[in-house]
């Protein structure tokens, strides 16, 4: 029987807000950590968090700084009180390079 290995890149600590965008509304996050295939947010709105469920799909800006958001869309796969991970599903061509810049040496790293 073989086992699937899940590939995790190593993980950017980082002290931004994010914007959550779904169906009209929108919520305001603060950023946990980034890496190159998703994001963990901690919820300011508990209403939220308790609503939230795995599979969900929303877009995502992230503000990295005054004058560069990050667009990203992305899919909820796990919430746990009132932290939340998501995985990118689509990073626009336009937003890779500077997301590397962002992670600089995370950017290619392997969780152990």
């Amino acid at each position: 029987m073989s086992q699937k290995r899940t590939i995790r890149y190593a993980r950017k600590p980082l002290n931004v807000a994010c914007l959550l965008l779904e169906g009209g509304n929108a919520w305001v996050f603060d950023v946990i950590d980034i890496s190159a295939t998703g994001i963990k947010l901690r919820c300011q709105e508990e209403a939220f968090a308790q609503n939230t469920t795995v599979g969900r799909r929303c877009n995502l800006e992230v503000i990295i700084r005054e004058d560069f958001l990050l667009h990203v869309q992305a899919e909820v796969v796990r919430v746990d009180g009132e932290e939340m991970a998501l995985r990118f599903t689509r990073i626009p061509d336009e937003q890779q390079v500077p997301l590397w810049k962002v992670l600089g040496e995370h950017v290619d790293k392997l969780d152990s």
